[in-house]
């Protein structure tokens, strides 16, 4: 598929039904989310103004907009193919061809994809405040603070400083 070919979406059979109360820019409002864009950058590409593509997430609350979302997400899943299933063939091809050539590397990172993908491995990012200048007093209170001032100096090594 190149950039120019249209979607499989915009190619799929999303009829109107008897009764249908979607706008064509609502529809499009639709297939927009179900495409994964933001409610705001749908609602501007379905032709609706800024102002009210900023609060443009009400048009989810309609039962016809949504509706239309949940059949347009679930024609994507029937064309896309590409799912948890195929995903682990191909790992376990990866891996296949990783152990015949003894890459152990890309062993380890295809189990651990593998591992993400069964949900047994979940990475979890942990974000701490932390104040800079306190955490180098601190340093410098454990490094400094067990160097003893009684101790001799040490001369400088040969041909560095010192009297010549």
């Amino acid at each position: 598929m190149t950039p120019d070919d249209p979607s499989p979406i915009e190619e799929s059979p999303i009829e109107e039904e008897p009764g249908d109360s979607l706008s064509d820019r609502r529809r499009k409002f639709a297939l927009g989310i179900a495409r994964g864009l933001s409610a705001r950058k749908a609602a501007e590409q379905a032709g609706f103004s800024r102002s009210y593509a900023k609060k443009s997430r009400r048009l989810l609350k309609g039962s016809a907009v949504a509706s239309e979302v949940r059949r347009a997400q679930t024609v994507i899943q029937e064309v896309a193919v590409y799912d948890v299933t195929a995903a682990m063939v191909e790992i376990d091809a990866a891996m296949a061809f990783a152990k015949l050539h003894r890459n152990s590397m890309a062993m380890m990172k295809l189990i651990e994809l593998k591992a993400k993908l069964n949900g047994l491995l979940v990475e979890r990012h942990e974000v701490v405040r932390l104040d800079l200048k306190q955490a180098l007093a601190d340093a410098q209170v454990r490094v400094f603070g067990h160097v003893s001032t009684d101790q001799p100096k040490l001369p400088p090594p040969d041909g560095q400083g010192g009297n010549a």
